[in-house]
């Protein structure tokens, strides 16, 4: 008997809870960004305003204005809004990954909303605020915050992601491992590991293989069992 080797992507995620979870992942993400399109204006409304008041301490005069369009008015200046609210999708990505997550229980997906969402919040914030000081001031410190937007914003729900779920994570960047019905160690690629050590093998060794690979069905069809 020849077993083919593992593909490449069993070495290092365990293919199951990846294919699975990449699924439910986009469509959720789908679900979401459907319902966004619908409300994400009245969002970005709501960090406008939160935005107009810290730059009233700031000392920018500034008027909010949210007719058809978004804007604000600054020292005779027109600051346009136009599709922010699609810049600031990454929270659609955030609900989609906690959704997504399997048998996850309600303490859990209430904590991650509960301070991943402000978290994401106040990052949108800050990404508004700072173009009034980048524009009118030059400021060195809020160009940082603009330029590093755009990597901050697809990177933050993965990693806040990353953060409340970092033990179903775990398991799929851990491979699923099998025993070894010859020798009895742990392997992840059983296969491959049967196919380089085990060679020569007895009848009853041969018929442990054959039970064993009966036993998981899901190696014969992955591996490329032959007999």
């Amino acid at each position: 008997m020849k077993y083919g080797k593992a593909g490449f992507l069993k070495k290092f995620f365990n293919s199951e809870l990846l294919v699975s979870f990449v699924i439910r992942f986009f469509i959720f993400s789908i679900i979401f960004f459907v319902v966004w399109i619908f409300i994400g204006k009245y969002y970005l409304i709501i960090i406008a305003y939160v935005s107009k008041f810290i730059l009233g301490f700031m000392g920018y005069d500034v008027t909010l204005f949210h007719n058809q369009e978004i804007y604000f008015i600054c020292r005779g200046a027109q600051v346009g809004l136009t599709d922010a609210e699609l810049a600031n999708y990454n929270i659609v990505p955030f609900l989609a990954l906690i959704f997504a997550t399997p048998k996850m229980n309600k303490f859990i997906i209430g904590k991650s909303l509960l301070f991943g969402l402000p978290v994401i919040f106040i990052f949108h914030v800050a990404n508004m605020v700072a173009h009034f000081p980048y524009y009118y001031n030059s400021s060195s410190f809020a160009q940082g915050i603009i330029n590093s937007a755009g990597v901050i914003n697809m990177g933050l729900p993965f990693l806040l992601w990353i953060l409340f779920y970092r033990d179903y994570v775990s398991k799929i960047f851990k491979p699923k491992s099998y025993i070894c019905p010859i020798c009895g160690e742990r392997k992840s690629g059983i296969a491959e590991h049967i196919e380089s050590v085990h060679k020569n093998l007895s009848e009853k060794e041969k018929k442990a293989l054959k039970i064993f690979f009966e036993m998981h069905p899901e190696l014969k069809k992955e591996n490329g069992r032959r007999e």
